[in-house]
């Protein structure tokens, strides 16, 4: 019953209490069924649940959620076990064999939208970490389909999951990352200096003696993994605990972009940001109680993300914002303190590039020069129809009036513009609002000269030339805002 409120603490994974929300909507008829048994009393419940849209009927406005159980007034009860119980086990052949526990029934299965092989896949990228500590184990069942995924049995799933040429073998390697770390001792970590506890965390280039720092250069720039401790205070309102987190790095060349895990309590949180130009496989595992603690209270309700911003972290923490990104920024700048650029020349660096193929007996004397047996032809340089200048408030887009000179006759050109503000995420031609500006309305105008406009459509407009020393000029847009702008260029048949 309770919605967007949880019962859990700091140290559980959850916050949000919308958890829930995920089996109904995973429900044709967003509805669920919940069969409980419990440890401390042995008593087995039955609850069941639709969620809906809010809706009137009959002049009446009713809650989106409906319930399956006994109601005592407006409070709906769940079932004790009861012939009805019973019969609902036995309908749903739910076998629970006196083992404590929650058993759901989703009807109508959204099996067309989450296709088995494809929850799968999830399954093994998001919870990897935990299947191979042996916490959790998944089975998964369907007509055509029986798996089993477990510490012993994940390498195998991989192989029968993952898309030969995209992904298998970096999955892979992934996985024996994982079981390395999993076997580190305590006593094999290489125990970073902490940052300073009475201010900002901030990373140094200090942060292990200079002679760890040859040895973790050497192991890593060898192919070897490296198991690094990170040793930090997390510094809650009235007070401070001494916390940390382990990082869990190894090179990788064929990585066209570095892998970053970031995983808290078992969690996977895949939408962390950070460089990944550096070919390392890393992970980052937080265990312990505290950091869990400000981390968790940093993710949203997907628990996709650690954000600084949020509004738990800067309320109940000192330093806050800037622990979480003290540890979002870890893998990052460990993988380029550790695997620097050579000091030495690179030879052969783009030699996939520039080649000169070496004579047959295997000896290089030297290139001479010998005049080429037929001339270079020459390419002649693509002629620019066009111009665009940046304007105050706006830009210009003029013709360069090269065409119709002499002996050759002006070709008219279509052209069309589409312009938007730049945003820091995504295209912004796709995320443009026609609030943001409407070209030829408001304060956004235009002024033309020698072409025909064809149509103007929000941010776009499309127009044809009419001499080559046409002039198109749009003025009006913010001047605090980047503005983007894209020109297609279609030349007309000559007459």
């Amino acid at each position: 019953r309770n919605v967007g409120r949880g019962v859990k603490s700091e140290k559980d994974r959850g916050r949000w209490g919308l958890g829930k929300a995920v089996f109904s909507v995973a429900s044709r008829v967003r509805t669920v069924f919940g069969l409980t048994k419990r440890a401390d009393d042995g008593r087995t419940l039955l609850l069941g649940q639709s969620v809906l849209r809010i809706h009137s009927l009959d002049g009446h406005k009713y809650s989106p959620y409906g319930f399956y159980g006994h109601f005592r007034g407006e409070l709906p009860l769940p079932i004790e076990a009861s012939p009805l119980s019973e019969t609902f086990q036995s309908d749903f052949r739910i076998t629970r064999s006196g083992e404590p526990g929650l058993s759901l029934v989703i009807p109508w299965f959204r099996q067309s939208e989450i296709p088995v092989d494809g929850l799968i896949r999830s399954l093994i990228s998001q919870y990897f970490y935990p299947i191979l500590r042996g916490d959790l184990v998944v089975e998964v069942e369907s007509k055509d389909v029986q798996e089993t995924l477990a510490a012993k049995t994940l390498q195998k799933a991989i192989k029968r999951y993952s898309d030969a040429g995209s992904g298998r073998d970096s999955a892979a390697h992934l996985c024996q990352l994982t079981r390395w770390a999993l076997s580190v001792e305590p006593e094999d970590y290489v125990i970073l200096r902490p940052p300073d506890p009475g201010a900002s965390p901030r990373w140094t280039e200090d942060f292990v003696s200079p002679q760890q720092m040859l040895a973790l250069r050497s192991r890593i720039e060898s192919g070897q993994p490296v198991a690094l401790r990170v040793p930090l205070a997390v510094k809650r309102k009235g007070r401070t605990a001494l916390s940390f987190f382990n990082v869990f790095m190894q090179r990788d060349d064929p990585l066209r972009r570095g892998e970053h895990h970031f995983i808290r309590r078992g969690i996977t949180i895949p939408d962390i940001r950070s460089n990944r130009q550096k070919a390392v496989r890393a992970l980052l595992v937080v265990d312990d109680e505290a950091l869990s603690g400000l981390l968790g209270d940093s993710e949203n309700p997907a628990h996709s993300d650690w954000s600084e911003r949020a509004d738990k972290v800067k309320a109940n923490y000192d330093h806050g914002p800037t622990t979480v990104r003290y540890v979002k920024n870890a893998i990052e700048y460990l993988a380029g303190i550790l695997l620097q650029p050579p000091q030495a020349p690179i030879r052969d660096l783009l030699s996939d590039f520039f080649k000169i193929t070496a004579p047959e007996s295997g000896r290089r004397t030297g290139l001479k020069k010998s005049p080429p047996s037929e001339p270079v032809p020459v390419i002649p340089a693509v002629p620019r129809s066009l111009r665009l200048q940046p304007s105050q408030g706006g830009f210009v887009i003029t013709g360069d009036g090269g065409e119709g000179g002499a002996g050759e006759a002006f070709r008219p050109v279509s052209y069309r513009v589409e312009t938007a503000y730049r945003v820091r995420h995504g295209d912004p031609f796709r995320r443009y609002d026609p609030l943001d500006f409407a070209i030829g309305e408001g304060s956004v105008q235009i002024d033309e000269r020698s072409l025909e406009v064809s149509k103007i459509d929000g941010n776009k407009i499309e127009f044809t030339s009419t001499a080559s020393d046409f002039r198109l000029q749009v003025d009006g847009f913010d001047p605090h805002r980047d503005l983007v702008i894209r020109i297609e260029e279609e030349r007309q048949d000559a007459p």
